[in-house]
Formats: C-alpha cells, structure tokens, sequence
C-alpha cells in the first residue's frame, strides 16, 4: 500500500503523489519561466493591486451593516420558533475575508440534546422561509434550495441590500470558519489574497459552486494551498494546526487552534513576496496543473502539497482536499464545461499579465471589473425551480425545543480518508 507522499508507481496505471507532485512543480516552473519583468512593469503590477484592494476594503459602515442584520435575524427567529434558538454567522464574515459585496452566511441552531436530522432541519428552515415571505418590508428576493447537500434560504436584507444565506446547525461551516480565521492571523497576506481572488472570481462568474463553478470556499482553500506552497512558505501545513482534533466541536477545539495557530505566527517571514507577486503566481500554478487533473491530481492544504488520488476519491473535475474530511472534494461541483469556463478566465488574465500595463484603469478592470479580453461567454445555466416553501409534511414535525446542554461528540483522532 502507498501513503499519500509516496514517490514510486503505484502499479496500477495512476500516478503516486511523489510523481504527480514533480509532475505539478515541474509545468509550473515552465509557465513562470514565460514572464518577463522589468522593474517598471513590478511596480505599476503592484500598484494597481494595492488600489484594487482599497476599494475591496470594507468600510466600518459594511461592518455595521453585518452586524445588525445578524442581530435583527436573531431577534426575528426567535419570535418565529418561540423557543430557544440563536443565529450566528460564519463564513467570510467570520474570518473577515468578506467585501461590501459579499453574501452574509448565516446559521441557526436550536437547543437539542442530539444532532439533527435532514428532516428536522428541513422543518426549521421552512418554518423561517414561510415568515420571511410574511415580511416583504424586511426581506425580499426569498429563495430556498431545500436539494442542496447543505439546504439553504437566501434572501436580502431591503435595508442594505445584503445577500443572505440561512442554513440551519450548520457546525461544519462554524468549524471551518475557526481554522480559516486562526489561519488568518499568522500571517497579514492571507486575507487581502482571499479578497483578491474571489472578487477575481465573482466578477469572472466562476464563485457560485450551485452554477457549476467554484464556491468561495474552494477559493480560499486554493488561496491557502497557493501561501502552503511557495518557496519559502507563508502558510503551515494545516496538519499542524488541526492535526488530532475533532472539529466537529467546535467550542473545544477553538482554544487549541488558536494556540496552535499563535505558535506560527511570523512562519512565513522568510518569504518576502508582495500581495501582487503572491496573485500573479497563483494564477501560475493553477493554470499549468490543468492537464494533471485529470490524472489524480490533488490540492491538500492538511498535508501542504499536491497528492495523487484513487479514482473512487477524485469526484470532480478539479480536486481540492477538505480539511473538514479529506474523503470529500471541496471542488466536486464543477462541471466539465465550468471547468472549461473556469480555465479560459485563468489564461487570460495570465496572457494579459505578460502584456504591458499601459492603461491602469482597463488593466484593473480586468482583473476585477467587466474589462476581461478576449470576452469568455460562461456555459449557459438552466432557470433554478424552487419547491414550495409551504410544503411541509406531517411527518416532518417534530417536538417543542429540548432544554439541555448542546450534543458533543467524543473527541477521537480525526477520520482522515487518504488515498493509500
């Protein structure tokens, strides 16, 4: 049997991690051999970086903005379960990777003794959805997705006009929020990259995962792999930061990631590279490993470097690694003809990077504007049909709200599904 950093063949035709991994760092090597930079061109690259992120920047009044809704919806639920319930954000609020753009995720959980099922959180989330259509003065644009793998309710809030997306005892999303933010705080580059990419993504029309493209999750992560594995590295392998943890409880293990994560702070100090160097080459290294997919490639950020997974492991057009559980891909929502989309978007803002920067205002827009050339048309997508939020079925009912203490899972060595 082969580890996951093995180096030899496996035997049966597919690629080992040692192999795939040269393969990887190899085609990258070539693609950033191709750039050519003068002094002048580094700077005004740079530049027009550092003013794209000052308009990405959220102002204090964004900041409020999220937190009154977060605390109005509180109150709101509340009313409507008349029980004991709370809501709670995480996501890109949680791990201040959010601009004034960006959807607010939120999370409602109610106190019970034990998990629950798909069935009750289905009951909950049509209870809120059937009184968010009741208040149209607050709340407008409701949609409920209720096939998603994670159901959801989007709406927006009429008085920001802040997207929002409810789930319900979302603890996954709670605990991936508390790694990305420990992440976060061990080094500055992190977040303005994040900010970088999926606006990059957004105004290209390749964040939204439910389209067939990359969800902002899959971005960050690709974000994270991209500082793990930089020459110097900026960012630890996540092993180190959640290795022996249950993140299942989130509130147990909070106190042992953000020690962890104190621990590395200043760990990529030895890597000088600017916020604009760190962008350019990520588009470097994702647009040469684009044949390798296909072979098994895959992005972890637990293990910080490529590996090489089975084919029963490697769903997906793209494959990037959970940490969350590595048996999942992340990225599995990509179509072939996203995936198609997605990559004429990666080299043609690679093509117009080697170009000279003449005019700063068309280079910015096409980065993060309406100004990419040559013109990408996405794939087109079929018009969503939204049950009915008012389709609840009897057996869905479930008893009044428990008292009690939330469930905790024993903690145990985290279940870690590599490809051996």
């Amino acid at each position: 049997m082969l580890g996951s950093s093995g180096g030899h063949w496996p035997g049966n035709g597919f690629f080992s991690s040692g192999e795939i991994r040269k393969k990887a760092q190899d085609v990258e090597e070539l693609v950033n051999a191709s750039f050519s930079w003068t002094a002048q061109k580094e700077i005004r690259f740079s530049r027009a970086i550092e003013e794209i992120l000052g308009d990405l920047e959220p102002s204090q009044e964004d900041r409020d903005a999220r937190a009154a809704i977060v605390a109005s919806f509180d109150s709101f639920v509340k009313q409507t379960l008349s029980g004991s319930s709370v809501v709670a954000p995480f996501g890109s609020y949680v791990t201040n990777t959010f601009t004034c753009d960006s959807d607010l995720d939120l999370s409602l959980y109610v106190n019970r003794m034990n998990p629950l099922s798909r069935e009750e959180k289905l009951y909950f989330l049509k209870r809120v959805t059937t009184s968010l259509q009741a208040m149209h003065a607050r709340y407008d644009q409701i949609q409920p997705i209720y096939k998603a793998t994670v159901p959801v309710v989007k709406f927006v809030d009429r008085k920001t006009g802040i997207q929002c997306d409810l789930s319900v005892d979302n603890k996954d999303g709670a605990s991936k929020s508390l790694v990305l933010a420990a992440l976060s705080s061990i080094d500055k580059r992190f977040r303005p990259l994040c900010l970088l990419l999926k606006k990059w993504a957004k105004s290209h029309e390749i964040n939204d995962a439910s389209a067939g493209t990359l969800s902002s999750y899959v971005i960050t992560l690709l974000a994270i792999f991209h500082l793990q594995t930089c020459s110097p590295p900026v960012l630890p392998p996540l092993s180190m930061i959640i290795g022996g943890l249950d993140l299942r409880d989130a509130s147990y293990c909070s106190g042992f990631i953000s020690a962890r994560a104190k621990a590395f702070q200043g760990f990529g100090a030895r890597n000088m590279d600017r916020i604009s160097e760190l962008f350019r080459t990520f588009f470097v290294k994702i647009t040469a490993v684009k044949a390798l997919w296909q072979e098994g490639l895959c992005a972890s950020t637990y293990h910080a470097q490529w590996i090489s997974k089975w084919p029963s492991f490697h769903n997906g057009c793209i494959c990037v690694e959970d940490f969350y559980d590595p048996s999942r891909n992340a990225a599995k929502a990509v179509t072939p003809k996203d995936f198609e989309y997605i990559y004429q978007c990666l080299e043609n803002s690679v093509d117009a990077f080697r170009r000279p920067i003449t005019d700063m205002e068309s280079f910015k827009k096409m980065i993060v504007g309406d100004g990419c050339m040559p013109k990408v048309t996405p794939p087109p997508r079929p018009e969503p049909r939204f049950p009915d939020p008012r389709d609840i079925r009897p057996s869905l009912a479930v008893p009044l709200l428990l008292q009690g203490r939330p469930h905790r899972p024993a903690l145990g060595p985290p279940n870690r599904r590599f490809c051996e």
